[in-house]
């Protein structure tokens, strides 16, 4: 049922974006708006009756904690947002393939499991000026659907609301704030749910000709009841768009852990087209 889902996800929402898409005016589009590369998601809107395709090709985590290693490669999960008004747009993203490796050299041991990760839905709000420009606000909410393989996803439904802030500084630089509020599964497999809390502060410039970068700092505090836990990470992006394809983005960026609960190091890189 789950991998069922994750088929015909991308058919569904390509066929629902299909009569928006026709209505679209393409000469009078926003700056490009793609939510990668970094953790702070933006609160500029996608335009009405576009859609925004964002890949993430490839995305590697690794952890090292008292002996025991893990390292998780998501490829080619695809992000799609609809512009559905001037001021919303709908989102879904889904996970086609996740392989996580553990290795216990206490135990001598390693596991490999490969499958499909939960996908996601979400719905931007914007509340000031959706273009991003000048001072930028928005309310994301989203719902989290238990589709993965055991041992690759939550185990149940997750959610959380998310309020994107950016921000125009002078020099040509821009801040993003990403405040967030979770309610996720416990953890051990007992059910029931907990609060989590993390927020994101970015710094962005634009490098050149179509190169903008980024700096980022993440923390988090998980209230799980088996273990309160506190992370935080630092990052940097960068992202291209080349000056004959406006519409097209390559990205790639690092994540690296400055506590001892966050992850070691994260690399990733992708891609995003709007249409």
């Amino acid at each position: 049922m789950r991998r069922a889902l994750l088929a015909h996800a991308l058919p569904l929402a390509l066929g629902l974006a299909a009569p928006a898409l026709a209505h679209a005016e393409p000469d009078k589009l926003r700056d490009f708006c793609a939510e990668r590369p970094g953790s702070a998601t933006p609160a500029c809107i996608v335009d009405v009756g576009h859609l925004m395709v964002e890949v993430d090709a490839l995305d590697v985590t690794r952890t090292s904690d008292a002996g025991l290693t893990q390292q998780t490669a998501v490829v080619l999960a695809p992000h799609l947002r609809l512009g559905l008004s001037e001021t919303i747009e709908a989102g879904v993203q889904f996970t086609p393939l996740v392989e996580q490796r553990v290795r216990d050299r206490g135990a001598g041991t390693r596991t490999t499991t490969r499958g499909a990760g939960d996908a996601l839905i979400d719905l931007k709000i914007n509340l000031k000026n959706p273009d991003g420009g000048g001072f930028s606000a928005a309310l994301l909410p989203y719902l989290s659907l238990p589709t993965a393989q055991r041992g690759l996803g939550a185990g149940g439904f997750q959610g959380g609301l998310i309020l994107p802030i950016s921000l125009a500084l002078p020099a040509g630089f821009s801040l993003s704030l990403a405040p967030e509020i979770d309610v996720l599964r416990n953890g051990g497999g007992g059910g029931g749910t907990h609060g989590a809390y993390s927020g994101v502060v970015g710094l962005g410039r634009g490098l050149g000709p179509g190169f903008s970068g980024g700096l980022e700092l993440v923390s988090s505090l998980n209230d799980d009841p088996l273990g309160q836990v506190r992370a935080t990470s630092a990052g940097a992006s960068l992202a291209w768009i080349p000056a004959s394809r406006p519409n097209l983005q390559f990205d790639c960026g690092a994540d690296f852990g400055l506590t001892r609960s966050a992850p070691d190091l994260r690399l990733y890189l992708g891609v995003s087209r709007r249409f």
